[in-house]
């Protein structure tokens, strides 16, 4: 910039590699001093439309973002564009119409599993749990060996609350297997597996709650911490025996 001062190509090539070490709040105060915004540059709108929603003003972010969507043809789109698209209409209150695009960012990079992650989670938090266990099955089966403790987790968490026990219970031992320390994994699956024997005539949970109160039990501080876990174990248990 130095040597080329007046440059306004050395400018933008200088904001392109702002935006690409994600120095999003520099890279929005640069364009603010271009001379003059060149809109028909597809890579400035993107930049610009990216940075502006890393920054936090939605409302710019989608009127630049709308103007990518207007320049570029259907087909030269890419995951980022429908990626920021869809995350800025969640942002300004539209959750339906920007998991549509999320879905399509998804959809032209069938390895990004942060953006299945992202979709499945927004689908658990507007309750529909059918779409968020898909996509986080999604997710797992890309990630193979990576998976998370917490991906079992969340995948079981929405089978469950699908009612779709059976398959709550193969992701629920999954947890338990990968995460053996993580009492409260015993405890969902002891629930869940209550929902496939409500009148207890198999003692499907006995095993799970015996888990999760050896596991709470391991040391005094854990058992403190969890104690209305471990009364539901024991209210349990009485209950089994008693019966």
């Amino acid at each position: 910039l130095e040597i080329n001062k007046g440059s306004e190509s050395a400018r933008v090539r200088y904001i392109a590699f702002l935006y690409l070490i994600k120095h999003y709040k520099d890279d929005v105060e640069e364009i603010s001093h271009l001379p003059k915004f060149d809109s028909s540059s597809v890579m400035l709108s993107r930049i610009a439309g990216y940075s502006n929603y890393e920054v936090g003003d939605s409302t710019k972010a989608l009127v630049l973002l709308h103007h990518v969507f207007k320049i570029v043809p259907d087909d030269k789109l890419i995951s980022s564009d429908y990626k920021y698209y869809g995350r800025t209409l969640i942002k300004t209150g539209q959750d339906s119409l920007g998991i549509i695009e999320l879905r399509k960012a998804a959809e032209l990079d069938s390895a990004d599993t942060d953006m299945m992650n992202e979709i499945a989670n927004l689908y658990y938090k507007m309750k529909r749990y059918g779409d968020a266990a898909t996509w986080f099955h999604k997710m797992i089966d890309v990630k193979k060996e990576s998976t998370r403790a917490n991906d079992y987790f969340m995948l079981g968490k929405s089978y469950f609350f699908n009612k779709d026990y059976q398959n709550a219970d193969t992701a629920l031992a999954k947890l338990n297997e990968v995460s053996p320390k993580y009492c409260t994994g015993f405890l969902w699956r002891a629930q869940n597996l209550f929902q496939l024997d409500t009148a207890d005539e198999q003692g499907l949970p006995k095993p799970h709650y015996e888990k999760l109160i050896e596991c709470l039990t391991a040391d005094s501080a854990t058992a403190q911490k969890n104690c209305p876990q471990l009364l539901q174990g024991y209210q349990y248990m009485a209950a089994y025996y008693i019966k």
